[in-house]
């Protein structure tokens, strides 16, 4: 009886010590590992969320932005092409458009919606000939501001 014992002890002391093992070094890593997962894919969505409504208010207040200029100075300007974004790193909605004045200058512009500030312009008159900036310049600085 006393070998059945001492067998029946080891064999239990065994399968409790498998048991803590497993638990420290297959368990909680592997549960530890999928947690920090799902914070970092929550953390993600919640950003993808913050973009949306970032978006949606900009596209909101560039519409109004972009409405005023085309009521206040449709005798002078036609405004076309808006484009509406908003950029993380500046912390700000941004308008891209285009202008074509009743004397024949076209210009397109960058500006932000919030602060109603011109970041960038590109103009030229009737001939085509660039007055303000150029067309190289304004992509660059467009596509550096927009495509962030």
């Amino acid at each position: 009886m006393d070998k059945k014992l001492t067998y029946a002890l080891i064999i239990g002391i065994l399968t409790i010590s498998f048991s803590i093992a497993y638990y420290f070094f297959a368990f909680l890593p592997t549960n530890e590992k999928n947690r920090a997962v799902q914070e970092a894919k929550e953390k993600q969505e919640i950003i993808a969320q913050q973009d949306l409504e970032n978006n949606i208010k900009c596209k909101e207040a560039g519409d109004k932005l972009y409405n005023a200029k085309v009521i206040e100075e449709e005798e002078f300007n036609f405004y076309y092409d808006p484009e509406f974004r908003f950029n993380k790193n500046l912390n700000t909605c941004l308008y891209k458009g285009k202008s074509t004045e009743a004397l024949g200058f076209s210009e397109s512009f960058i500006q932000d919606v919030y602060s109603n500030e011109i970041i960038y312009v590109w103009r030229r008159n009737e001939s085509k000939i660039d007055i303000i900036g150029n067309e190289q310049d304004f992509n660059k600085k467009y596509t550096e501001l927009f495509k962030n």
